[in-house]
């Protein structure tokens, strides 16, 4: 009987764990090389020393059509550590403290969307009437070439509608500001997310910290099948010969001889780890890195009572989109006291700002949205910034993604940086690295 087929997985996110997971189930022998010292990528989660609490480096949400992301976290068995909606329900809360709520009822797609937009407090018969001239292009229109601001345009939505509904999805969504951001990347997420079902717009809130979903379990299933996983190795190379790659060299000199590689990187890595005469070939991975980058920044904020019982809500036109409360979404076990991680998406123009900074602007932001906090004390702030959360999504540069397969049949890309049809989400780069173990395979 011969050895299983050996495959090399550069890149522990999620993109990285799924095609090692997906490998290891046809058959193969995996190995998953993450150069920093725990896997997870931008979706990871660490304990903080101080207080003993689980911290995320920047939250996440899922949601009911992440078809790719729950089959692997069944296949994990972490599934149970997310609670998802039935269907989509959300608090949205204006400056003052008033609180309006979009809920979408068990309706075919799209028009369980509309139904609760059309009942979401705020809007006016203008908003709805401009709703309503939409609705039968809203699921067809691409968006090709446009921003998202210049297909709100040419669907005549009002500034009331962008403020209140469009911007804070596509903010959250794109992580990016909606007059850079590439309509196309919006239009994928609404068909997924609101043209399968009610069932499919439902939001999934993690239990736990992201590292428990998948990097830590990913570890030990890659072991019980044959595969390990290589934390703090940093590749440096792959080797390539007859036309195919032969081996990964890590940084320090090592060669891991393998039958298959997958590229599981952020975009602005690719070009290290190719030959020059590769990527010369091949004008998309050249310029991989021209696909920009665009950060979020989590603020932790520890209060010293409840200030709320919301587990999740939005700020309409506010500088943080969304709020978990973890006090309320985790258990008291794992959240102790009052805490809210707040999320500020598209955050790149706070570059310049002290972490201190951002967080007293979230601390009196807070105070306008939820005025129980400021009779709170705030006994503690942590900012955790991702530089380099997701790729910008300009649609002039759009054309750069590339798909899985590369010149080399034993070569294959992972990332949600890839041609996925969606933007920078954790769903995204599941399917990506589904996607890469299917070329693999297929050679």
């Amino acid at each position: 009987m011969s050895a299983p087929a050996r495959a090399v997985v550069i890149g522990g996110g999620f993109a990285g764990v799924a095609s090692a997971v997906e490998l290891s189930r046809r058959g193969w022998r995996v190995t998953l090389v993450e150069a920093r010292r725990k896997a997870g990528g931008r979706a990871t989660s660490f304990v903080d020393p101080e207080s003993g609490e689980t911290i995320d480096n920047g939250q996440h949400l899922l949601m009911g059509c992440y078809t790719a992301t729950r089959e692997l976290l069944h296949t994990l068995g972490t599934s149970h550590l997310v609670r998802f909606q039935k269907r989509l329900s959300i608090t949205m809360i204006e400056e003052g403290g008033r609180t309006t709520r979009l809920s979408c009822p068990p309706l075919p797609s799209p028009a369980h969307l509309l139904a609760g937009l059309l009942t979401f407090k705020g809007l006016t018969l203008a908003d709805k009437a401009a709703l309503l001239r939409c609705a039968p292009r809203l699921m067809k229109e691409n968006g090709n070439g446009m921003t998202v601001e210049g297909w709100l345009d040419a669907l005549g939505q009002t500034e009331n509608l962008r403020e209140r509904f469009w911007r804070p999805l596509a903010v959250a969504a794109l992580n990016e500001a909606t007059a850079v951001a590439g309509a196309e990347l919006l239009t994928g997420v609404l068909r997924v997310a609101f043209g399968q079902g009610a069932s499919g717009s439902g939001l999934g809130f993690p239990r736990a910290g992201l590292s428990d979903l998948h990097a830590e379990p990913a570890a030990a299933w890659l072991g019980t099948h044959g595969g390990e996983l290589l934390t703090g190795t940093a590749a440096s190379g792959i080797d390539i010969a007859a036309g195919r790659a032969s081996a990964v060299v890590l940084r320090d000199g090592t060669r891991l001889e393998c039958d298959a590689v997958v590229l599981a990187v952020p975009h602005t890595a690719v070009a290290e780890l190719l030959p020059s005469t590769f990527l010369d070939a091949d004008p998309k991975l050249a310029r991989a890195s021209d696909l920009g980058l665009s950060a979020i920044a989590s603020v932790n904020i520890w209060y010293d009572r409840r200030v709320t019982e919301l587990g999740f809500f939005g700020q309409i036109g506010g500088t943080v989109q969304f709020v978990f409360n973890k006090s309320v979404l985790w258990d008291q076990s794992v959240a102790k006291g009052s805490y809210l991680a707040c999320v500020i998406s598209a955050a790149s123009g706070l570059k310049e700002s002290t972490k201190e900074e951002i967080a007293q602007a979230a601390v009196e932001e807070l105070g306008r949205y939820i005025p129980a906090t400021r009779a709170a004390k705030v006994l503690r702030t942590m900012v955790v910034r991702e530089k380099q959360a997701t790729f910008s999504g300009r649609p002039d540069l759009l054309w750069l993604r590339p798909g899985s397969a590369t010149a080399l049949p034993n070569l294959a890309l992972a990332g949600d940086w890839t041609d996925t049809g969606l933007p920078g989400t954790i769903e995204g780069a599941v399917r990506s690295g589904v996607a890469a173990a299917g070329v693999i395979t297929a050679t």
